[in-house]
């Protein structure tokens, strides 16, 4: 492969990048070319273009989801970061599924147990008014309390974990990076 194959490769396989990035990114390598001593040990130095951009689009969607925090961007930074190795797949998507789940239990189950009131009050409603008692009324705004503290400790840990993911995700990138170096 000489030096016009290898950026016409590199150029196509960053297709889906916006035109400014992707100019961005074929100047470094161009200018790497024309500063490189010998093109065909540069060339075998960087390695196959498909590999550069994988590692391309894995930072860009890790910088992405940094800037916009939502699921959405969260889960194309591990899709892409899942892309450069098949090591990455028991290292990055089990341990997140895992936490995704855990984490929605702990947000239903702090939802669940804020129905506690209102289930009592369609109780008073249906069953009449005989059946208020006092520790009812308290177990239900114990419901209410617990399931409150649970649904926001559960957001925050997802935000943590937004976090956790993210800089687990850079990491995932340089070790890959320093490995094909």
């Amino acid at each position: 492969m000489d030096k016009i194959t290898f950026l016409n490769y590199l150029e196509d396989e960053l297709s889906r990048l916006p035109k400014v990035e992707r100019d961005k990114i074929m100047y470094e390598y161009e200018t790497k070319f024309f500063e490189a001593h010998n093109e065909k040990e540069l060339i075998h130095e960087l390695g196959e273009p498909k590999v550069i951009a994988k590692k391309v689009y894995a930072t860009s969607a890790i910088q992405d989801a940094e800037l916009s925090p939502n699921f959405k961007n969260v889960f194309q930074a591990i899709m892409a970061t899942l892309g450069l190795s098949f090591f990455n797949i028991f290292f990055i998507i089990i341990p997140f599924l895992i936490i995704a789940f855990i984490l929605l239990i702990v947000v239903v189950v702090g939802a669940l147990m804020m129905l506690g009131p209102i289930v009592s009050i369609i109780n008073i409603f249906v069953h009449g008014f005989y059946w208020i008692d006092i520790t009812n009324i308290i177990f239900s705004i114990s419901f209410l309390g617990l399931g409150l503290m649970l649904l926001i400790t559960g957001l925050k840990l997802i935000e943590l974990c937004y976090k956790g993911i993210l800089k687990y995700l850079k990491w995932c990138v340089k070790v890959i990076r320093r490995r094909a170096e």
